[in-house]
């Protein structure tokens, strides 16, 4: 993953893998070149067909809603929190770019001293177990 935003998110999930005691070796990766829903589908219908997977950890939302148009009962995970992921039923990391804007101004403007924690949460809903 070339894209930094991308890169960041396959990092931790890597992490997350690794820390829940599997071997991030066996673990399939799809990248696909747009955040387009169809791709989200045509990247899911690859790792149902080569590989035994039972969870697919999408990097948005629109991948995540893709995973789950082809995948049956593969619990999966969108990225964005955006209203349609509420509606839909669709686990998701929520991130407030509301937060992430004001405290890059308060950065630029000296009125912030110290970088707070990034403000995520994961939204467990229907997608996954």
């Amino acid at each position: 993953a070339t894209f930094p935003v991308t890169a960041a998110r396959l990092t931790g999930y890597k992490h997350a893998v690794v820390d829940a005691g599997f071997d991030w070796a066996d673990v399939p990766v799809a990248f696909v070149s747009t955040n387009a829903r169809n791709h989200g589908a045509d990247a899911a219908r690859t790792l149902l067909t080569d590989y035994d997977v039972d969870s697919i950890l999408a990097a948005s939302d629109d991948l995540g809603f893709g995973v789950r148009d082809v995948s049956g009962d593969v619990a999966v995970t969108g990225w964005d929190d955006s209203e349609a992921a509420e509606a839909a039923g669709l686990t998701t990391v929520a991130q407030s770019l509301y937060e992430q804007g004001h405290d890059a101004a308060r950065w630029a403007l000296g009125t912030l001293k110290e970088i707070p924690p990034a403000a995520w949460s994961v939204r467990i809903r229907d997608s996954t177990r």
